[in-house]
């Protein structure tokens, strides 16, 4: 238990400095993950040797594969910009956040907030009222649309990376992202109509237009996904033909080679990329660090016997939902969906049914606070760039407990998408 405490404190610390002490936390916030990571490590040498395996196994096998991984995507999505010249109006806006939701599904939602977070700027430069634009974004593009595939969301993302298979989550969890997504793009077209009315300018006619610079990028992300899968599923058979020898971890070493030289060729070509920063890719790194290695000694606490019995497969899955939910909207979600995997059975025994509620919780209730996703707070500090005042974290909260959580509720309690 004592060991748990590193984790705690860092998310604990993700939760406040970036909101009450954001100059204090970017210059240092380094210097602080690696003190909690140390001392992880130091405390279990002393206290458990035995963790010391699993935290060489978890630094190799999940969290090299899982940075690389996004941050290709994230860099390969940098290269891809979507213009959209049509008038202001709310049905086109509506459109533009159901095609960011198709583009979350595809390059994850970090990388499909870089494009269209931008777009929808351009598109509503004349606007006044866009502060509900950018919310809606958060909710829709940054959140529920990476319920949609394994490459969404990061929580996703992790459990493809795990074992579970690359198009579980399109099969199982799409009718409950289309009816939150439909909830969603209803309600903010019906509040857009509203918005809209208040505007003082006039909107000439535009015809509506489309145009998509950087294909060669998504041909590559559509090529990257392939091989992923591919090296996922036939790794071993892979390493055979070379070895009798089979290593445990033989496909996280074709990913690794694969994903760094992907990786390595975006740096090359950051030049070509004027929405790509390093800046961010070196934060998610040091942060997914210190999260992979401190929560280490939790998922082992959860996994002893007698631990937290409401939160075995026997238990409710409703009740996984909202616990796991939120947690997700108050902490990371990555770690909380593996904390709640592991703890309802793990990855090779959780049941069907309560992976469906832990995933959809996990991914949509994220969504609840800026710090709920990594993603959230990338939509703040572009639309607080080009001038859009922004609600704080609190005013933010309204939004999402009277417009996010009622649909949740409905979903979890009033329809059947997550029961069988």
């Amino acid at each position: 238990m004592g060991l748990s405490l590193p984790f705690v404190t860092l998310l604990i610390m993700m939760a406040v400095l970036p909101q009450w002490a954001p100059h204090r936390w970017a210059r240092h916030y380094q210097k602080y993950i690696i003190t909690l990571v140390v001392l992880t490590l130091g405390c279990a040498s002393f206290l458990d040797i035995s963790l010391m395996p699993r935290f060489l196994c978890t630094l190799y096998s999940e969290y090299i594969p899982f940075i690389l991984f996004l941050g290709c995507l994230y860099g390969l999505s940098c290269g891809i910009q979507i213009r959209i010249t049509a008038p202001p109006l709310p049905k086109w806006n509506t459109f533009s956040l159901f095609l960011g939701m198709l583009t979350a599904a595809l390059l994850g939602t970090t990388g499909a907030c870089v494009i269209w977070v931008h777009t929808l700027l351009q598109l509503n430069c004349f606007r006044k009222h866009k502060v509900h634009t950018m919310v809606f974004l958060i909710f829709c593009v940054a959140n529920v649309g990476g319920v949609f595939s394994s490459l969404g969301d990061p929580p996703l993302l992790l459990g493809f990376l795990k074992g579970i298979p690359f198009f579980w989550a399109t099969q199982h969890l799409t009718p409950a992202g289309v009816y939150v997504s439909v909830c969603l793009l209803g309600v903010y077209y019906l509040l857009d109509t509203h918005m809209y009315r208040k505007e003082s300018f006039k909107t000439d006619f535009i015809p509506l237009s489309i145009s998509v610079t950087g294909r060669g990028y998504i041909a590559a992300v559509g090529l990257l996904m392939m091989t992923i899968i591919l090296i996922q599923k036939y790794s071993t058979q892979m390493w055979s033909c070379f070895t009798e020898t089979l290593p445990l971890y033989s496909g996280d070493i074709y990913k690794t080679i694969l994903l760094s030289g992907i990786l390595y060729g975006i740096v090359r070509k950051k030049k070509e990329l004027p929405r790509f920063s390093s800046h961010v890719l070196k934060e998610l790194s040091w942060t997914f660090l210190g999260l992979f290695m401190c929560v280490v000694p939790v998922v082992q606490w959860l996994h002893e016997p007698g631990m937290h019995p409401w939160l075995q497969t026997q238990g409710s899955p409703k009740l996984l939902f909202w616990i796991s939910g939120i947690c997700s909207a108050f902490l990371d979600n990555a770690p909380t969906y593996v904390l709640f995997v592991e703890s309802a059975g793990g990855f090779k025994e959780i049941s069907s049914v309560a992976l469906k509620h832990i995933s959809c919780a996990t991914v949509m209730m994220g969504a609840m606070t800026y710090i709920g996703n990594a993603p959230n707070l990338l939509v703040k500090s572009i639309a607080e760039n080009q001038g859009i005042s922004m609600p704080n974290y609190f005013s933010y909260m309204k939004w999402s407990l009277i417009i996010l959580l009622p649909i949740l509720i409905i979903l979890v309690h009033g329809t059947a998408f997550l029961r069988y």
